[in-house]
């Protein structure tokens, strides 16, 4: 009602990639949203960690990335939700963690022996 009393309307975006849907449809807004939707949040949950035998994660506890060699994920990404509190405290730990990790790693020559399978 408030943009009606003041005559208000909705300014068509133009966006390429959503030219091929009719303007207001729920097939346009689709579109839209996916190619500019952003949160401004942590974004947590991108590079499930788990066993290798588990098709849909991408990293090994070790996190390592799966069937890529001498490569890691070592941030928020792997975590699986968002904790209660602010991530801060727990990036810093996987940080810690993973750097931990990976100096082990190089110091026992694991990371040429030792590969991620799928």
């Amino acid at each position: 009602k408030t943009m009606q009393s003041i005559n208000g309307t909705l300014a068509k975006v133009k966006l390429s990639a959503c030219e091929n849907y009719e303007f207001n449809s729920d097939q346009y807004w689709v579109c839209v949203l996916r190619h500019t939707g952003r949160t401004l949040f942590h974004p947590v949950g991108t590079c499930k960690m788990g066993p290798s035998i588990d098709l849909s994660t991408v990293v090994d506890p070790r996190l390592r990335v799966k069937n890529i060699k001498r490569l890691r994920v070592v941030d928020a990404s792997i975590m699986p939700m968002l904790p209660s509190a602010h991530i801060n405290a727990a990036a810093i730990m996987i940080g810690e963690k993973g750097a931990a990790m990976i100096e082990k790693d190089h110091t026992t020559n694991e990371v040429f022996s030792d590969t991620c399978r799928v």
